[in-house]
């Protein structure tokens, strides 16, 4: 059934339902009236638009009748919120001040879109991460490696074993020798979950405690070899390294950065207006 027949078959639905329960009266517009709580009106425009159009006639029956009856409610609840506003509320000052803050946020925030300054340094990021380190424990053990997945009959998975198991690691080498595995993470700057690492390694061979630097591994099933090299490894509940979680504390010394800027244009704002002697302080 498409949508204008649906639009037919749903609005006949509301004739029925509304001059069941009551005749409603229209409006100039040609608009109906569907529901009245008090002085309150719900009319068939307001509702019309927000029909799923992808469901069935009587689904979108179920749907109005639904709305109708927590508009209903709805406005029985503002009703009796209204009845009972406590005598010593201010709702005209809250409103009003509420006003106000929805102002000043849409200004601070074509403010902050407006700043410029998106980066953040080396130094910056050291300095934030030294003063706050204590407060990043690990919720889980990471680790830095090298890994592969790589076929056992192809003809570079020995030099690629040798390669990962010396004191030295040559990685400029051992990323050509495995340019033609199916899986494999060779930045070795990257720290990685150690769960996400074991999950690629079949048979449960591996556990967390046995990934120690410097140690490589080579594990086999029927027709692969997984072959890893731990480079680094920080336990579960020490503090995390500053590579790891570099983009949340970008992203928090944006945030001060961008504060600190709201706060100095305000500054700004009173040192002017003072000059100005647009401020008065009536009291010492």
């Amino acid at each position: 059934m498409d949508w204008f027949v649906k639009k037919i078959v749903f609005g006949s639905f509301l004739c029925c339902l509304i001059y069941t329960c009551k005749p409603a009266p229209e409006i100039e517009s040609g608009d109906r009236l569907i529901a009245s709580v008090y002085n309150e009106n719900l009319y068939w425009s307001e509702i019309q638009d927000i029909i799923p159009k992808d469901v069935s006639a009587q689904d979108s029956q179920l749907y109005v009748t639904g709305y109708i009856n927590r508009w209903i409610k709805d406005q029985l609840m503002m009703r009796e919120a209204e009845r009972n506003i406590p005598k010593e509320l201010n709702l005209e000052q809250l409103v009003n001040d509420y006003r106000k803050s929805l102002i000043r946020y849409n200004y601070e925030k074509i403010l902050v879109d407006n700043y410029q300054d998106s980066t953040v340094t080396p130094d910056e990021l050291a300095a934030y991460y030294e003063k706050n380190k204590s407060q990043y424990p690990l919720k889980y053990t990471i680790i830095r490696c090298l890994y592969f997945k790589i076929d056992g009959k192809d003809k570079n998975l020995n030099k690629l074993r040798k390669e990962m198991a010396m004191d030295q690691l040559d990685v400029s080498a051992i990323q050509a020798l495995g340019d033609q595995a199916n899986i494999q993470f060779t930045d070795t700057m990257k720290w990685y979950r150690a769960l996400d690492i074991l999950e690629q390694i079949p048979g449960d061979r591996l556990r967390i405690r046995d990934l120690e630097p410097g140690k490589s591994f080579d594990v086999s099933d029927s027709g692969f070899h997984y072959v890893i090299r731990i480079i680094d490894r920080v336990k579960e509940n020490d503090l995390a390294p500053v590579t790891f979680i570099q983009d949340q504390l970008t992203k928090l010394i944006l945030h001060q950065k961008r504060f600190k800027y709201l706060e100095n244009i305000t500054q700004e704002l009173y040192d002017q207006e003072l000059r100005k002697n647009n401020i008065k302080i009536y009291i010492e």
